[in-house]
């Protein structure tokens, strides 16, 4: 039987470990609509059966690519998440608009509750065009998408977009590349 005090250092987070107790990311979790599998201590995929959307979750160390404005955020635990589908290339606007909705649903029902409280969870959007008036116009409508999932806004010549989960809610954090110094209050 093991003590009280070797059940609190197994317990708790010792100085030097990547991720609190959720590392695996909920792998061994069963659920009807979902495969969630752990391909090694840095990925995750959780794959949507119905949707079939698929989400990947990188797990990093601190940030990586152009950092956020807020410095207070670089050193937590850091989950990059991208989606895909399996319904190929040659689909028509109005499927693509479903694919968006659940991604959208399958995000908030099936991934966000596995991001531990206080980590840090960072997407880079493709870029979308369209003809707008004879001319090519650049859209960025993933970015749109990220920020009602709870990601920060994007500024020019930046590509990733942060949020941060605090209690059981996305915060955004903005990438504008206007960092605050550490010294203004």
């Amino acid at each position: 039987m093991k003590t009280f005090k070797e059940f609190i250092e197994e317990s708790t987070k010792k100085r030097g470990d990547r991720y609190d107790s959720r590392n695996n990311f909920d792998a061994d979790s069963k659920h009807d609509d979902v495969k969630v599998k752990k391909h090694d201590d840095y990925e995750t995929h959780i794959h949507h059966k119905k949707s079939g959307v698929t989400y990947k979750v990188m797990h990093l160390d601190g940030s990586h690519g152009d950092k956020a404005d807020s410095k207070m955020h670089d050193k937590k635990p850091h989950h990059y998440v991208s989606w895909d589908h399996n319904h190929g290339d040659n689909i028509d606007s109005k499927k693509k608009r479903q694919i968006a909705k659940d991604a959208l649903h399958v995000f908030r029902k099936h991934v966000q509750h596995r991001v531990p409280s206080g980590h840090v969870v960072s997407n880079t959007p493709q870029k979308n065009y369209r003809i707008q008036g004879g001319k090519v116009k650049e859209t960025n409508t993933r970015a749109k998408l990220y920020q009602r999932m709870g990601g920060g806004k994007v500024g020019e010549g930046r590509s990733t977009q942060y949020s941060v989960k605090i209690g059981n809610k996305m915060h955004p954090v903005d990438n504008t590349g206007k960092r605050k110094s550490e010294d203004s209050k």
